[in-house]
């Protein structure tokens, strides 16, 4: 069970921190 939480969890958190950066850098571009 927790080994499932923590995939899911890893899957959840790869795409958002891709997302996070991706929006940081589209900022940067911008200034």
């Amino acid at each position: 069970m927790a080994k499932n939480i923590a995939e899911w969890l890893l899957l959840s958190y790869v795409p958002f921190l891709a997302l996070v950066k991706g929006i940081l850098y589209y900022i940067h571009c911008i200034r």
